[in-house]
């Protein structure tokens, strides 16, 4: 992941960029002048695409896409300017960079064959009609494979996670692992199969995170993990703590307590990634094994609730006795002010052009 800084340069290049554009396809400057930069233009393209092509060995579809649309820039430059009106120009400059977004993104989906994987365990996973998650700490199931057989995983690549699910997971999963990783638990040397094999999972915070199975390429000696199948470098192991997705507990549960989890107290399930709607039966604390994050909001019978955090990371409302539906919904206001910002940059944007065109 870049350091944030490079957002913020790349921001600045982009706004240098515009308005050195828009300079250029005014009629303050010279057509000869503007051909000129667009000469140089051109000549940077080539001169750092063809490199870097070289350097590779081989064609490189990216960096081409990238100086291919900077030399028709330049060719644009030099056959338009002489007739285009300035909204022309930025309409046609919306166009390239809507073209070249989608060009971009494009290049980055990668079509594989399906991975196949052990269906004994699959199928022993699959039965189990409850709501829970999995977690390897030799990374034994791909993400696309879970997606697609619609259970959840506490690991996995994800290079935006939050610093306090990363401390709680080298707890839970047993892994230390000094500064940033892309994946969770980390890996030290970038080899799954073998960097964790002798980290001792923690299973009581395992299940606080809705844990129920753990798939590993290596065998695992940790109290409260049960072997249920062995195969050949796979092993899946049942937790013994594992509880369900939300419950109500009257005092916090301990490492070693079995009975303390009423999940019963739990019905009428309607989940979505960013909505969780259920009865709840009080008094107690509901628990949520959901990260408390900023964005989220609690209703009880309808009303706003303030959630609480529990065990250090995950949401929680305290319920009054009797039964209680539930609504907990994403509504992240930056988000929102992020995109009522845009909507005014772009309004702005149209109506300065428009009033340059007809002055």
């Amino acid at each position: 992941v870049p350091a944030r800084a490079l957002f913020l340069i790349g921001f600045s290049f982009a706004v240098v960029a515009a308005r050195t554009l828009e300079y250029l396809t005014s009629d303050e400057v010279d057509t000869k002048l503007t051909a000129k930069f667009a000469f140089g233009i051109a000549i940077a393209a080539v001169g750092l695409g063809l490199p870097i092509n070289i350097f590779l060995g081989k064609f490189s579809v990216p960096a081409t896409w990238g100086f291919a649309f900077i030399l028709l820039l330049a060719a644009i430059l030099k056959i338009l300017k002489p007739n285009a009106s300035t909204i022309k120009w930025s309409w046609l400059i919306i166009g390239l960079i809507v073209v070249d977004l989608f060009g971009a993104g494009a290049q980055s989906f990668n079509l594989r064959d399906k991975a196949a994987f052990d269906n004994e365990i699959m199928a022993t996973i699959l039965s189990d009609p409850s709501k829970f998650r999995t977690y390897s700490p030799s990374y034994s199931v791909n993400q696309h494979i879970a997606v697609e057989n619609h259970f959840e995983m506490a690991d996995g690549v994800d290079p935006m996670h939050l610093v306090g699910y990363f401390e709680f997971m080298k707890d839970a999963s047993g892994v230390e692992y000094e500064g940033y990783s892309v994946t969770k638990p980390g890996f030290k040397s970038g080899n799954p199969a073998i960097d964790n094999s002798d980290a001792v999972p923690d299973p009581f915070k395992l299940s606080l995170l809705n844990v129920r199975y753990v798939l590993s390429g290596f065998e695992i000696d940790s109290p409260g993990l049960i072997e249920l199948i062995s195969k050949e470098e796979l092993y899946l192991y049942h937790n013994v703590y594992s509880s369900e997705r939300a419950w109500v507990e009257t005092t916090p549960r301990k490492e070693g307590d079995y009975t303390d989890i009423d999940g019963n107290n739990i019905s009428n399930w309607d989940y979505s990634p960013n909505r969780f709607i259920f009865s709840a039966r009080g008094p107690g604390r509901l628990v949520l094994s959901e990260i408390l994050y900023a964005g989220w909001v609690a209703e009880s019978d309808g009303e706003p609730h303030p959630s609480e955090s529990a065990y250090g990371l995950l949401r929680s409302v305290n319920l009054a006795e009797g039964d209680h539906e539930i609504n907990i919904y994403f509504r992240p206001l930056t988000v929102y002010a992020g995109i009522g910002m845009a909507l005014v940059g772009w309004v702005t944007a149209i109506w300065q052009i428009s009033r340059r065109e007809d002055g």
